[in-house]
């Protein structure tokens, strides 16, 4: 007869083994959920690599001739804001639309998304509690939120819900002459498609209080909160039989209101060092304490969104940049970084290190990285 604590130490172990083999069915590489979790290789580089274009200018001219889809700089992807409503008129409204994805709140949600994917085994949200998916992202003594940050959580999961990311293939096509020719293929998946919400009746009138008009009556739905969330991330995407990046469970511990630019650092740099981890068919090749990458001053500036700052004052671009890093070491994203005191030269190497979050090759398979992580400034950056 086992005490209490072989069979609570016997419970555990049948958890994580079965955590485990849940795990494994979402991605073609093991993945160490204590310290990680990943999401699908091609989706997370595509996505990195739109982002990183998305600007005023750029957003100008998509708007111009590919109407409410911005397109990629080599033309094979693209994302579309959905605008049911139609309030997108003007391109200033269209770069604002876009903006939301790059925001630090919307990029977080959808990463605690993946993450309570890797914890459930699965993309699909059956009835999932809003609150379960807090408790990837956010912190209570209690285990409950108040109002608000079930509000901006919904927001955000329905801002997710406006963009539609397209990809471009080349295929060979038949016709029905049995002549054969090179096509486009064009496949368009939702970032999460949610079909189905559980939401709380509304205890009061909503009155508008120019009119004095009942806008919201009591007893519908209030749709600013989720209670459960019904769908999908990615759907028809084939997420399961590709890589997983991986991405440290740190990324989930910032807060998103003060730490925006740590958090988006912290993904860009993050999917760089698992595109220099990965080797051949997805196996990796080199262990973290063999990772780095080495930019300039001014890439890194540029990368962690302090390029007007640096512009007026680069000594005060310095000051927020090392915080932003320094956040980064604290939440185990990185490692390490160096030097430490920067100086304001543009040109000035400066190395960063990762947080160990991969499951360590065997000695026999662990490389050195031979070469310098360089800067990507065209957003080509995919390692095969």
């Amino acid at each position: 007869m086992k005490n209490k604590d072989e069979q609570k130490q016997d419970d555990i172990k049948v958890y994580l083994a079965d955590t485990k083999a849940k795990q494994m069915t979402l991605f073609n590489n093991p993945i160490d959920t204590e310290r990680a979790f990943g999401m699908s290789r091609e989706f997370t580089d595509n996505l990195k690599r739109l982002t990183d274009e998305i600007t005023p200018e750029q957003a100008e001219e998509s708007f111009k001739y590919e109407g409410k889809t911005f397109k990629g700089k080599r033309g094979d992807l693209a994302l579309r804001v959905i605008d049911d409503k139609q309030e997108i008129k003007t391109a200033e409204q269209f770069y604002s639309a876009l903006a939301r994805i790059k925001s630090g709140k919307v990029l977080q949600t959808l990463l605690a998304l993946w993450s309570y994917g890797n914890q459930q085994g699965s993309f699909i949200f059956s009835g999932t509690r809003l609150n379960k998916i807090m408790k990837t992202l956010l912190k209570t003594k209690t285990g409950n939120y108040s109002q608000d940050q079930k509000r901006a959580f919904t927001e955000a999961i329905h801002r997710l819900r406006d963009f539609e990311i397209y990809l471009d293939q080349t295929i060979t096509d038949t016709d029905d002459k049995g002549k054969r020719q090179k096509v486009i293929k064009r496949d368009f998946y939702k970032l999460i498609d949610l079909v189905g919400a559980t939401y709380a009746k509304r205890k009061k009138d909503i009155i508008d209080p120019e009119t004095g008009r009942v806008i919201r009556a009591k007893g519908t739905a209030d749709e600013s909160v989720i209670i459960k969330l019904y769908g999908e991330l990615l759907p028809r995407f084939n997420k399961g039989i590709m890589r997983g990046r991986l991405y440290s469970r740190g990324l989930l511990e910032l807060d998103a209101n003060k730490d925006e630019r740590a958090i988006l650092l912290g993904f860009k740099l993050l999917t760089r060092f698992d595109q220099l981890r990965q080797g051949a068919k997805g196996k990796d090749l080199v262990s973290d304490n063999n990772l780095y990458i080495k930019l300039d001053r001014k890439t890194l500036i540029e990368w962690a969104d302090y390029g007007q700052t640096d512009e007026v004052n680069k000594g005060v671009a310095n000051q927020h940049l090392i915080k932003t890093l320094n956040k980064l070491v604290e939440i185990n994203c990185l490692r390490d970084y160096e030097p430490k005191k920067l100086t304001t030269d543009d040109a000035l190497k400066i190395t960063l290190y990762p947080s160990a979050i991969a499951i360590k090759p065997p000695a026999k398979d662990d490389q050195t990285l031979k070469i310098e992580a360089p800067a990507d400034q065209t957003g080509q950056d995919k390692i095969e």
